[in-house]
């Protein structure tokens, strides 16, 4: 069992990632995710990683403020970008949008300014 506070940081911790730091394209106005980046090279099958071939990721929990969902993307050999917070942050924040469409999950009603847009062709 998790003490109460122990949970409480690692959501502000996760929390963090959605708001400043790799996780910034996960971010949805009037509700709060949490989340952590993965960048990852691919085995070569060979002992060792390729240099040409990543696994990019995000995992989220949504809503922070009481968790219903933990969401999951994975991106296998992304073109362009490799991190996990262009690749597949983006699709973890409609995926929540989804969920909170279809779940009618109501918002914390503030609304972040600061959420950052993603060109898609990148």
């Amino acid at each position: 069992m998790l003490k109460p506070q122990t949970v409480k940081k690692v959501k502000h911790i996760l929390a963090d990632v959605v708001k400043y730091g790799t996780g910034i394209y996960a971010q949805l106005k009037n509700y709060s995710i949490g989340g952590k980046t993965g960048t990852a090279q691919v085995a070569n099958g060979h002992g060792g990683y390729s240099k040409k071939k990543y696994i990019g990721s995000f995992v989220a929990i949504f809503p922070l403020n009481k968790p219903r969902f933990v969401i999951l993307i994975t991106v296998v050999d992304p073109k362009g970008v490799n991190y996990g917070g262009v690749v597949a942050a983006p699709y973890v924040a409609k995926m929540a949008s989804f969920l909170a469409a279809y779940y009618k999950i109501p918002g914390n009603n503030t609304i972040n300014n600061n959420i950052k847009k993603i060109a898609w062709g990148q």
